[in-house]
């Protein structure tokens, strides 16, 4: 692939005039005007033949779209996806490997919410999703807090233990599933676990 990279900041650019004229035939860094003095200030070029580097070309020819953004850094090695929602981070993370080795390079990959945070409201409604036992999830902004208050709303189950009976309402419970919904998650502050009554 001809050229190098002169900018690397989302978009490829390159220069195909970087070798050309090129003077070589001097050794010296900073005290004349040929194209080996270094200026400080010119960008790292970036080789596009490594396979690193391909790599995440490969990701963005096939994730960059609206709401979603990839960045390489070259120094720490490592591309950061950002994407619009709880939801597309969660399938960006389980379907591609936190790390990529090629050869001695170890390529690092981070997904990152841009719009939203993993709070536990977005985990609770992506992890009760289409499960039939929750009637509703719903937030409450009560007047004067800062915070809101989540209700996970369970349908109403009344069952009978095995040792009781229909005439003894203490050994029924109408609530199940809020039970053991408060049995297999830790608490989480303004979750509320709750049964819907008809």
């Amino acid at each position: 692939m001809a050229g190098c990279i002169a900018e690397f900041s989302g978009m490829w650019k390159i220069n195909d005039d970087y070798n050309k004229n090129k003077k070589t035939d001097c050794n010296c860094k900073h005290d004349c005007e040929c194209d080996n003095k270094v200026n400080p200030e010119e960008k790292k070029t970036i080789d596009l033949t490594a396979k690193w580097i391909q790599y995440v070309v490969f990701l963005k020819i096939m994730f960059e779209r609206e709401g979603t953004k990839i960045l390489y850094n070259d120094e720490a090695k490592k591309v950061d996806i950002y994407v619009e929602d709880i939801a597309m981070a969660y399938a960006f993370s389980a379907l591609l490997p936190p790390e990529k080795t090629f050869g001695n390079v170890t390529l690092t990959i981070n997904v990152i919410p841009a719009n939203a945070s993993p709070d536990s409201v977005e985990l609770f409604k992506i992890i009760f999703k289409d499960n039939p036992l929750v009637n509703d999830i719903i937030t409450i902004q009560p007047e004067g807090t800062n915070n809101p208050f989540t209700y996970i709303l369970f349908d109403e189950s009344i069952v009978e233990y095995w040792n009781d009976n229909l005439g003894n309402p203490h050994g029924l419970s109408f609530a199940l599933y809020q039970d053991i919904a408060e049995e297999i998650f830790d608490s989480h502050d303004g979750v509320f676990f709750t049964t819907q009554s008809e």
